[in-house]
C-alpha cells in the first residue's frame, strides 16, 4: 500500500496551487470542477507520505491544504460538497482533519493546533444533529462513527466518543445475516431530508465506506458488538473479490458509480481489509490482490474510472484519486503489519455456488469463470428534469459479472440507457454509449421489453457432476410500465464447465412480436483483439483466448446480425456488442457460447 499511495500522493501535489494571495492558495485543481471542497481531506494523506519521505518543504504543502480546507467551514461547523451544496460529507473532512492532528501530534505549531482544533470542534458539535439512519444512508452513519471517534482522540472529548459508538451501532444493525449491509441508494427526501430508510444493498459502499469506517472505529474504541458484525460483514464482501482483486459491483444499488475496481466516490476497501488482515490469511490475501489491482488503474500518478478511459486521466476529475488516498493512508496509519501471511480468498477455490437470498442472487465459480446471476429487485429513483428517473439494478437472471482468469472482465452491468445520475461524479454519454449488460430484448406494436428489467425471476441452480447449471425465468418488461408485455416470457439455462460456458436462450412470445434480439456485449480491455469467425468473433489478450459463437436448435453456427462497437463513460469500457435477431416463432431458441479454448478460426476482422 505505501508505493502505491507514494504515487497517488506525487499525483495531487502535481494539481496543487501555491499562488501567494489567492484564496485557493494550496488548494488542489480539479481540471473538470475546479474546487472540490473534499480535495481538503487529501491533507491527511499527503501529510503522511510527506511525513515517511521526511520531507518538510512538502509537508507544508500538505498543511497549506489543510488551512484552505478549514477555511472552507462554513459557521454551522459543515462543508457543502463543492461544487454541490450537500454538507453530508462533511463526516469524512471531520474524519480527515482529526487524523491530521493525530498523525502530526507535537508537530503542529501552536496557531495551525488552535485553527485545526478549533475546526474539528465545531464539525465534530455539527454531526449528532445531521447524521443517524432518518437522515443519511449507511455508509454516512458509519463513517460519522468513526471521524467522531477521531475527533474525541484528537481533543479528547468523552460526549463525542459516546455519540460514536450510538452510530456505531446504528450502522453495524444494518448489517444483515448474510453479512450484506443495507442503507444505500436514494431514500425518499422532504425539505432535503430522509424521513425513510433506503433498503438497497450496495457491494461497493457496503465493503468501501460502511465496513471501512467501522473498521477504523473498532480499531479505536472497544466496542465487541461492532466487531463481531463488522467480522460477519468482511466474510461476505469476500465472495465479491474476482481473482485479480477487482470488485463486482454490478448488482448495486449504486451500481451505476461501479469502476470496476470499486465504486467511484467510495474511499476504497482497503482499509476494511486491513482490519481483518492483521489477524485472518484471508483477509490478507484479499487486501494485497485488492491493493494490487488498484494500481493497475494508475496513470501519471492519477486513478482512471475504469479499465478503458477515454481522455488522459490528467483530463479527468481527481476525485476517485483523492479518496483512495485517504483511505490507503488510514489503512497504512492505523492497522499496521501483523506478520500474518497471505492465505486464499473464495476466488482461488473452484467450484462452488454462493447465493445471497437478501439480492436474489448467486455467483458461480466454476473453471475459468466467475459469474453473477442477478435476481436483484432493487430500483432508486432520482430526481429528472421531466420528471422522476429510475435506475434499475439489471436483473432478469442476467450475468452481470463474468470474469475469466487470465483475461479479466469479459462482460460487466452498466446502466440499461446510460444517464448520469449525479452529474457531479458521472460524465455525459457519448455517440456510442451502449450497455454491457447481456440482455434478450423484443418489439411489438412499436413498444420494446426487456428481459434485464424482469425484477422477479425465478432462478434455480443445480450442481452436477463438471458442471453447474443456472435455469431462469421471467417476464419482457417495457421501461415503460404501460408497455409491460404480459404475455411474452422468456427462459433461460447457463451451463459453466471447466472448459466453457453455454447460454441457452428461449422467448416463449406472444402475438404479433415482430422480431427477439440476444444482446450479448463484450469487454476489450487493453491489449485485447478479436477476429470474426463462424458464429461470432474469437476474442485474445496475453495467452487467454475465447471464442463467442450462436448456434441453433440444430447446432448450426448463427452469425451475429450486427457487430457494433460500444463503449461506456462509466465504469469507462470499451467492446463490442454481437446482436443476434433469430427468426420468431413461438418459441424462438438461441445459444450462445463461450469457449476457453476457442473453436477454429476463420477470417480475421
Amino acid at each position: 500500500m505505501g508505493p502505491l499511495l507514494d504515487t497517488l500522493a506525487d499525483g495531487l501535489w502535481s494539481l496543487q496551487t501555491l499562488a501567494e494571495g489567492r484564496a485557493d492558495h494550496g488548494a488542489l485543481i480539479c481540471p473538470v470542477h475546479g474546487l472540490h471542497t473534499r480535495a481538503g481531506e487529501a491533507a491527511f494523506p499527503l501529510a503522511y507520505a510527506a511525513r515517511k519521505r521526511g520531507d518538510l518543504a512538502l509537508l507544508e504543502r500538505s498543511l497549506l491544504l489543510a488551512d484552505w480546507l478549514v477555511a472552507q467551514q462554513r459557521p454551522d461547523g459543515a462543508w457543502e460538497e463543492t461544487p454541490d451544496d450537500w454538507t453530508g460529507t462533511s463526516v469524512f473532512q471531520l474524519m480527515s482533519l482529526a487524523a491530521l492532528v493525530d498523525l502530526m501530534g507535537d508537530g503542529l505549531d501552536p496557531g495551525r493546533r488552535t485553527l485545526y482544533h478549533d475546526s474539528i470542534r465545531r464539525a465534530a458539535d455539527w454531526a449528532p444533529d445531521h447524521m443517524g439512519l432518518r437522515k443519511a444512508t449507511t455508509n454516512y452513519v458509519a463513517s460519522a462513527a468513526a471521524a467522531l471517534t477521531l475527533a474525541g482522540r484528537a481533543l479528547n472529548e468523552d460526549q463525542w466518543r459516546r455519540t460514536a459508538r450510538h452510530f456505531a451501532r446504528e450502522a453495524a444493525g444494518m448489517i444483515q445475516d448474510e453479512g450484506l449491509v443495507r442503507g444505500e441508494g436514494l431514500g425518499r427526501r422532504f425539505l432535503k431530508k430522509i424521513y425513510i430508510k433506503p433498503k438497497g444493498v450496495d457491494i461497493g459502499y457496503g465493503l468501501e465506506m460502511t465496513l471501512g469506517a467501522l473498521a477504523l472505529y473498532s480499531r479505536l474504541a472497544d466496542d465487541p458488538q461492532v466487531a463481531q458484525r463488522l467480522e460477519l460483514g468482511l466474510d461476505a464482501h469476500l465472495w465479491f473479490i474476482d481473482p485479480d482483486g477487482g470488485l463486482d459491483n454490478s448488482l448495486g444499488s449504486r451500481g451505476y458509480k461501479w469502476t470496476m475496481y470499486g465504486s467511484k466516490t467510495a474511499h476504497g476497501s482497503q482499509m476494511a481489509l486491513a482490519y481483518g488482515a492483521r489477524f485472518r490469511p484471508d483477509f490478507k490475501a484479499a487486501l494485497e490482490r485488492t491493493t494490487r489491482h488498484l494500481a493497475g488503474y494508475v496513470h501519471d500518478g492519477l486513478l482512471a474510472s475504469g479499465p478503458c478511459p477515454e481522455k488522459p486521466v490528467r483530463e479527468e476529475c481527481p476525485y476517485p484519486t483523492i479518496v483512495r488516498a485517504v483511505n490507503l493512508a488510514l489503512a497504512l496509519f492505523y492497522f499496521p503489519e501483523s506478520g500474518v501471511q497471505a492465505g486464499k480468498i473464495p476466488a482461488d477455490r473452484e467450484p462452488w455456488c454462493k447465493n445471497f437470498s437478501e439480492l436474489g442472487s448467486y455467483i458461480i465459480r466454476r473453471g475459468p469463470f466467475m459469474a453473477t446471476v442477478s435476481g436483484y429487485r432493487n430500483r432508486t429513483r432520482f430526481p429528472g428534469d421531466t420528471g422522476p428517473i429510475t435506475y434499475s439494478v439489471p436483473a432478469g437472471g442476467t450475468i452481470t459479472h463474468l470474469h475469466v482468469q487470465g483475461y479479466g472482465p469479459l462482460q460487466a452491468a452498466t446502466h440499461l440507457v446510460y444517464h448520469p445520475f449525479e452529474p457531479l461524479h458521472l460524465p455525459p454519454p457519448g455517440p456510442q454509449t451502449l450497455s454491457f449488460c447481456p440482455r434478450l430484448r423484443i418489439h411489438r406494436d412499436g413498444a420494446t421489453g426487456y428481459s434485464i428489467l424482469e425484477s422477479r425471476p425465478i432462478i434455480d441452480v443445480e450442481e452436477a457432476p463438471g458442471e453447474t447449471i443456472v435455469r431462469c425465468r421471467g417476464r419482457f418488461i417495457s421501461p415503460n410500465p404501460a408497455g409491460r408485455h404480459p404475455a411474452s416470457w422468456f427462459r433461460a439455462e447457463y451451463r459453466f464447465t471447466a472448459g466453457g460456458l453455454s447460454k441457452s436462450m428461449v422467448g416463449e412470445l406472444a402475438p404479433r412480436v415482430d422480431v427477439m434480439s440476444v444482446v450479448e456485449p463484450l469487454v476489450l480491455l487493453p491489449g485485447a483483439s478479436y477476429r470474426a469467425i463462424p458464429g461470432g468473433v474469437s476474442v485474445t489478450r496475453g495467452r487467454v483466448s475465447m471464442a463467442v459463437l450462436a448456434r441453433d436448435e440444430q447446432g448450426k453456427t448463427v452469425d451475429p446480425s450486427e457487430i457494433r462497437a460500444i463503449r461506456c463513460p462509466l465504469p469507462a469500457l470499451e467492446g463490442l456488442a454481437l446482436i443476434w435477431r433469430p427468426a420468431p416463432k413461438p418459441e424462438t431458441f438461441l445459444r450462445v457460447e463461450f469457449q476457453v479454448p476457442p473453436a477454429p478460426s476463420a477470417e480475421t476482422s
